[in-house]
């Protein structure tokens, strides 16, 4: 449907119906704008928010997979400690039958028995720290750095 014009073509009038209609579009345009400008402002909060709990995430994590760390090897150490007295239990018992059959003096049976309880410590400690030494290192490189 054509416009209607007020004043003819060559008059040298303005067509009032057709800035009106592009005052309108305008409008609508300024109008969509906002609108995307208030949506990106919403997104960009989220974005933020997501950001955040994403970090808040990583943190509990890490923190997690220390804790656990620490209780593997804390479960590891316990039965390694346990082991490690049966296993002297045994020797001592193995020491002890020897000496009362081969009849050492109880001096020297009690002198080898205590060097071999504080070699025992001592090689149980060695373990501990080797072993601890090995998590660690695997432990820091399987971490990444931020």
């Amino acid at each position: 449907m054509p416009t209607e014009m007020t004043t003819p073509r060559g008059g040298g009038g303005e067509y009032p119906d057709t800035i009106g209609h592009v005052q309108n579009e305008v409008n609508q345009a300024i109008s969509a704008m906002k609108g995307n400008m208030q949506m990106m402002a919403e997104r960009d909060a989220q974005l933020h928010g997501m950001a955040s709990k994403t970090n808040e995430f990583v943190n509990s994590s890490m923190r997690f997979s220390r804790g656990a760390t620490q209780l593997r090897r804390h479960q590891e150490w316990q039965r390694r400690k346990l082991c490690f007295i049966v296993v002297g239990t045994l020797l001592a018992l193995c020491w002890a039958g020897a000496a009362y059959f081969l009849r050492l003096p109880f001096r020297v049976f009690g002198i080898v028995l205590a060097g071999l309880v504080s070699l025992m410590f001592s090689l149980l400690l060695l373990i501990q720290r080797c072993c601890y030494a090995e998590q660690d290192d695997a432990y820091q490189e399987a971490t990444p750095l931020d």
